[in-house]
């Protein structure tokens, strides 16, 4: 399921506890949407564990939030963390917007027969590479 970029707990942990308070609930509420008892959905929102992806995906469906957003941020923040991973600090320096540029070659894309998405609607880490290649040449 994931390659070199995995979801933070602290991270999915966050996103959690921003969509509760957006929802304007409590986590005894929150939890009780999920089918969670509020110690469980708490431990998810304090990042100190990670949530399934069946808790996830009923928060995607409850929110309109992707699955991806949840686990990754933005698509922006997905490619640069993964441009981060890969080493690229100094090019990200230098070319901050490029995660943007990115993400809009990817959705433009979309009607293409390109196969570029990854089970979360993200780009995939190949096509990541293969599109940072013809924009850094």
């Amino acid at each position: 399921m994931f390659e070199l970029m995995r979801p933070q707990k602290e991270f999915v942990g966050k996103r959690i506890g921003e969509t509760k308070k957006a929802l304007g609930v409590s986590f005894t509420e929150l939890g009780n949407r999920l089918w969670l008892i509020k110690p469980t959905i708490n431990s998810y929102a304090q990042g100190y564990t990670l949530a399934p992806l069946e808790v996830i995906e009923q928060l995607s469906k409850i929110t309109g939030k992707s699955v991806g957003w949840f686990y990754f941020g933005d698509m922006e923040e997905y490619i640069r963390d993964y441009l981060l991973k890969k080493g690229q600090e100094a090019l990200l320096a230098d070319y901050p917007d490029l995660p943007v540029k990115l993400k809009a070659e990817f959705v433009n894309s979309k009607n293409s027969n390109w196969d570029w998405e990854n089970e979360f609607g993200y780009p995939c880490e190949e096509a990541i590479d293969e599109l940072f290649i013809e924009v850094y040449e």
